[in-house]
């Protein structure tokens, strides 16, 4: 890990740059284990793939301490991130009017619908880091059987709650919104929801698993959250 700074309020550690579950847990963990050694002045943190941002509330006046106190804490027993993370069920419809990539999907990755909806639902997916849009999560690892390039022309219109697919990751656009990934679902669920006490519904570190529904279903559900009578705590699994 490294250490640096980052203009005068902040540092940047820096892990092993590659987009990878395993590296982001480590992200993670550190998070955790500086959230529980109480940095003075430290006031809020940016996780990202493979790095951790840590921002103060004023300049730093000993860089080279806060440093040293944040590497004395490898001698810490690790802090056990994994009992914060929350396990998220989302519903996605792969009915045609929400699937505009369905024909270039499945003739790119070689594969029958259902075996992509089966591959796209069969585990849980980790959350890397919020970015691009508010409350876009960048979520991964695919397996590889629906590793997919992007669009070459990416569309000026992306409908909101789409779920698409890039690379080796996936996510739902949160708003409408210009956006290259291959679009194969939609969901009734925003990940952006200004009016909520908590407006971002993913974390970092989350654990999300998708699981499909059909059209009455995501109607139906898509009313009870316009009349706001949709429990979002019934997303998260006990």
């Amino acid at each position: 890990m490294q250490i640096i700074p980052y203009g005068e309020s902040a540092l940047l550690l820096n892990f092993e740059q590659e987009i990878d579950p395993e590296i982001n847990r480590l992200v993670q963990s550190w998070e955790a284990r500086i959230r529980a050694a109480k940095l003075s002045g430290l006031s809020h943190f940016i996780p990202a793939y493979a790095s951790l941002t840590l921002v103060f509330e004023q300049p730093l006046p000993q860089v080279k301490q806060t440093i040293e106190e944040i590497r004395q804490l490898a001698d810490q027993p690790a802090a056990d991130h994994e009992q914060g993370q929350r396990q998220l069920r989302i519903p996605v419809c792969y009915a045609d009017p929400f699937a505009l990539d369905k024909a270039q999907v499945m003739d790119l990755l070689e594969l029958d619908w259902p075996e992509v909806i089966e591959w796209h639902t069969q585990s849980a997916f980790q959350v890397y880091m919020l970015g691009f849009s508010p409350g876009f999560a960048f979520m991964g690892r695919l397996p590889k059987a629906l590793h997919i390039a992007r669009k070459r022309e990416p569309r000026l219109t992306v409908p909101a709650r789409s779920v698409g697919l890039a690379g080796a990751q996936t996510g739902i656009y949160p708003n409408e919104i210009p956006g290259g990934w291959q679009l194969i679902g939609r969901t009734p669920i925003s990940p952006f929801r200004p009016m909520q006490e908590d407006i971002f519904l993913f974390q970092a570190g989350d654990q999300v698993q998708f699981y499909s529904i059909d059209e009455e279903e995501y109607n139906r559900l898509q009313t009870q959250i316009e009349q706001q009578q949709f429990d979002w705590s019934s997303l998260q699994q006990k």
